[in-house]
């Protein structure tokens, strides 16, 4: 009884294995036919201040500005506000967007684009406004749309009004990607869009924007900027050598940069905030992995920020890969100077005990005490319905070895993640 009940098993995963695959090989081939393009990038101290100058250039005059009320009252945007009022722009702010933002937020966006006579959106902050802006962009793109249409892959297929994306922390990489990640309404889901009009027209990378940011927040984005790097790297047939090469450089980027600049180092502060551009580019072309099904679903179901949701999950899963991942795990130890010299084995521990030693670091929590045993089957089962068939990871979970991750999750939280956590997460909201 035992060994038939093992043998159904062995025989459903390959079958979803076949399938994945298959799926995944296509999706390869579509991703090298599409007609991608590059933001047109202006990167370094003080770019935030030539933004009119981008505007102007295009024949823009009257942007929205979308951004988060953290940021709105942290002073961050004055410069900005003034360069926009001396280049005489008609400009107008919309300045409650939340963190995970709405499928209700990108709806007034687009009704407060629209009310003031707006040609264009200026999002600053994290990720939150930044997939807000493109989710209105999609809306002011279909009129006769809802957002829940729209869902998916390639389902916008319209132009998007200018977007000008101006990231205030390195990590979401949404300045350089073709992906909104939404909470929807009916459901309370964090749902994507995926088409190449949300790519950005501009992305203005000013470091300058990044000196304020508590060391806590930078720590999780810089972690998320990581895992975008690492598991496009991973991401099998989807993974260009041209994306390969991206990964690589920025995974090496922010290993040698994220620590010193959580220390207040100006100089790693700027090349980390490109290099956490470079991944979102890299995984925009390729994929993620199960780091990011796992945060996405522990977000959703306790409110985890995502940076620091991602950080506890990249080293299990990592891990979980094991001789899977050894060579390109190897590769990219070598292209960081970590274990150089050493055989893949070696080198690919040596870089998944880097990656877990860097979070520790840098104060962020290995797993959360919060995940209850009653919630693994319905948080496996997220996990599982948004990385398969998609994600082209390099070993597929099933639901028992998803439930074992989360379970040591669970179990490496403890009480000092579960006393820790709200403050960590107040201090996190002023990057949104």
């Amino acid at each position: 009884m035992q060994a038939g009940r093992m043998q159904a098993k062995d025989g459903g995963m390959m079958l979803q294995t076949i399938y994945c695959r298959s799926v995944q090989a296509g999706m390869a081939l579509a991703l090298r036919l599409l007609p991608w393009r590059q933001p047109q990038c202006l990167c370094g101290a003080g770019a935030v201040l030539r933004v009119p100058e981008l505007l102007a250039a295009a024949g823009l005059s009257r942007p929205l500005l979308v951004t988060g009320p953290h940021i709105a009252a942290s002073g961050l945007l004055t410069p900005l506000c003034a360069a926009l009022e001396a280049a005489g722009f008609g400009w107008q702010m919309f300045c409650t967007v939340e963190s995970d933002p709405r499928e209700e937020t990108a709806e007034r966006i687009r009704d407060a684009y629209q009310a003031a006579g707006c040609d264009a959106l200026l999002a600053v902050g994290g990720g939150s406004p930044l997939d807000a802006a493109k989710a209105a962009g999609a809306l002011l793109a279909r009129p006769g749309r809802r957002l829940a249409q729209m869902y998916g892959t390639l389902r916008i297929r319209r132009p998007l009004p200018p977007l000008c994306a101006v990231p205030t922390t390195a990590g979401s990489g949404s300045e350089q990607t073709a992906v909104a990640v939404i909470r929807d309404a009916a459901s309370g889901r964090k749902v994507a869009l995926f088409d190449l009009c949300l790519l950005p027209r501009w992305a203005v990378l000013d470091p300058d924007l990044l000196a304020g940011l508590p060391q806590p927040a930078l720590a999780a984005a810089g972690m998320d900027a990581l895992a975008h790097a690492v598991e496009a790297f991973l991401c099998r047939m989807t993974a260009t050598r041209r994306v390969r090469a991206q990964a690589s450089h920025a995974a090496a980027e922010i290993l040698q940069t994220l620590e010193p600049a959580c220390h207040g180092d100006a100089a790693a502060r700027a090349r980390l905030l490109v290099a956490a551009s470079e991944a979102g580019a890299a995984f925009t072309r390729s994929g993620v992995g199960y780091a990011h099904a796992l945060a996405h679903a522990l977000g959703s179901c306790y409110g985890i920020a995502h940076g620091r949701a991602v950080a506890a999950c990249l080293p299990p899963v990592l891990a979980y890969y094991g001789t899977a991942a050894e060579r390109p795990l190897a590769a990219l130890a070598a292209a960081a100077g970590i274990a150089c010299g050493e055989k893949p084995a070696a080198a690919a521990q040596a870089f998944r005990r880097e990656v877990a030693a860097l979070g520790r670091r840098l104060g962020l929590p290995a797993g959360f005490a919060c995940i209850r045993q009653q919630d693994l089957p319905q948080l496996a089962a997220a996990v599982l319905a948004e990385a398969h068939p998609l994600y082209a990871v390099p070993r597929l979970l099933d639901r028992r070895a998803c439930q074992a991750l989360l379970q040591a999750l669970a179990a490496e939280g403890g009480q000092t993640a579960a006393d820790s956590f709200p403050a960590a997460e107040k201090r996190e909201e002023i990057s949104s």
